[in-house]
């Protein structure tokens, strides 16, 4: 017996909700998690792509149903909601990729400004430790003889407080150079992704980093959006034989099954009176081999699925059955399904499709 659930239906719907909480990060980043900064926009752009990927769904369910100017609508409704979405998505992410930018050149420029400090304070600890050597040596002249008497007097004392002052201050630009870590690359993933393109393809490498910042946003917007739509449609979705869901088919199977028999008296409409019909018209029990879900007929399931008029042969393939098995289960359901005869073949469909249309 086939059963109603599909694999994968609990992992499916937690991807969808996964992804949707994903997309909805891209959309709000930090403020997802601090509802104290909400406004009406924040809500304004939830209820927009719930009802994006809403409109995604009733697409396809109206398309199925033929409701052709209802899935015009659905298909315009969520080609905007997409490009809204993504719209939002881009504004956010172009922010936090200015604001890591801006940030990047700062840390930066610091840097250099701490370095050339760092150079310079280095340049005046060597002069100072020059000073006091030379005042040490009694200041000697070109011949290396002493001008002075040799010592640490008062100018030397001066020059060697002044080496101290300098190596203390050297050290405390080592400690912040330490603190601000090594350069920084804006869009680091744009530029790694930039090399290894221009080392395998030889592309441009300043050219694809510009690509990747302005084409990730987008991409990655999407995959979360269609992945959600995607993962919910099949989780929420039916299996080849689903559940009943319409209780009148459910009443119109109790009314067909007491039905009395067709009699040569009593033959089908449209057909000549014959004096033996053949066994499969004198009862309305359903062969040994007929599986039935619970108020759902098979030969329904099967069009339901298919959400389309299928032929004899076509409607057997479907339930997986022969061609006089399938014209067997048609005649169980006679009175809720509509006959048409395209060529030489006979096309099945539901009454309850006739009735939408019009």
């Amino acid at each position: 017996m086939h059963s109603p659930s599909i694999p994968g239906r609990g992992l499916a719907i937690l991807a969808g909700i996964a992804l949707y909480i994903g997309s909805l990060s891209a959309l709000f980043g930090e403020d997802l998690l601090n509802w104290s900064n909400w406004t009406m926009k924040h809500y304004e752009v939830m209820v927009a792509s719930l009802g994006t990927m809403a409109f995604g769904l009733l697409f396809k369910y109206a398309k199925r149903a033929r409701l052709w100017l209802a899935a015009a609508g659905f298909a315009f409704l969520f080609i905007a909601g997409t490009c809204f979405v993504v719209y939002k998505s881009i504004s956010r992410q172009a922010t936090a990729i200015t604001t890591q930018s801006s940030s990047a050149e700062d840390t930066n420029d610091l840097i250099a400004d701490k370095v050339a400090e760092l150079k310079k304070s280095r340049q005046r600890l060597s002069d100072a430790e020059w000073q006091v050597d030379f005042e040490q040596k009694g200041r000697p002249d070109k011949r290396g003889n002493p001008t002075v008497k040799p010592g640490c007097g008062k100018d030397c004392i001066n020059w060697k407080q002044r080496a101290n002052e300098v190596r203390s201050h050297i050290r405390g630009l080592e400690q912040e150079l330490q603190g601000l870590g090594p350069r920084q690359v804006p869009a680091p993933e744009a530029e790694t992704f930039a090399q290894i393109m221009a080392i395998i393809f030889g592309w441009p490498a300043a050219a694809v980093k510009v690509l990747a910042i302005l084409l990730f946003p987008i991409a990655w917007t999407l995959f979360l959006e269609f992945g959600s739509i995607w993962c919910l449609e099949y989780g929420f979705g039916f299996s080849k034989y689903p559940p009943a869901a319409m209780s009148d088919v459910a009443g119109k199977l109790a009314e067909i099954a007491t039905l009395p028999a067709n009699t040569p008296e009593d033959p089908p409409k449209g057909r000549r009176k014959t004096s033996n019909l053949p066994a499969n018209l004198k009862t309305k029990t359903a062969a040994s081999n007929v599986v039935y879900l619970p108020g759902k007929h098979p030969v329904i399931s099967a069009l339901e699925v298919a959400g389309k008029h299928l032929s004899n042969e076509e409607l057997a393939a479907a339930m997986g059955c022969c061609g006089g098995e399938a014209s067997k289960r048609r005649r169980e359901v006679a009175d809720i399904l509509h006959h048409y005869r395209q060529g030489h073949r006979i096309m099945v469909g539901l009454k309850s499709w006739q009735r939408a249309m019009a």
